[in-house]
């Protein structure tokens, strides 16, 4: 379980470094859910054809996708509580890729708390995996 604090800590910062404001593409965030997930089987030493899902459920860490979503839907919430003019109006411009990716998880509520989307994103890919 070091080895996956070390990685969250110090790696996946590093991986996810400004992805708030990425524009990225279906294929380049399945490449990092490919290293995202590798990473993991390395770490409790799988085989490439089994599913990464469940190490990362029992580690409570969930796949880089949902990890990008979470961090845009907060980053968009600093920017909307900002009282800073430029920044509510650099969050209203991606307003439709924001209802759209708060759709994902069921988020209606724009100003929701930070836990809820949390618990959002935490739920969608709580039943994405498929260990139950």
């Amino acid at each position: 379980m070091s080895s996956v604090k070390l990685i969250n800590s110090h790696c996946l910062p590093t991986l996810l470094y400004g992805c708030e404001v990425w524009c990225i593409k279906q294929t380049e965030s399945y490449k990092l859910n490919v290293i995202w997930n590798n990473v993991y089987r390395k770490i409790f030493n799988c085989c490439w054809r089994e599913s990464a899902r469940p190490l990362l459920y029992y580690c409570e860490s969930t796949s880089v996708s949902h990890i990008i979503d979470q961090r845009r839907i907060l980053f968009r919430r600093k920017l909307q509580a900002s009282s800073q003019v430029l920044l509510q109006l650099l969050a209203s411009l991606s307003l439709n890729e924001h209802i759209a990716v708060c759709s994902r998880y069921g988020i209606s509520a724009v100003n929701v708390s930070t836990d809820s989307v949390k618990c959002c994103v935490w739920s969608a890919f709580e039943q994405s995996v498929d260990c139950f």
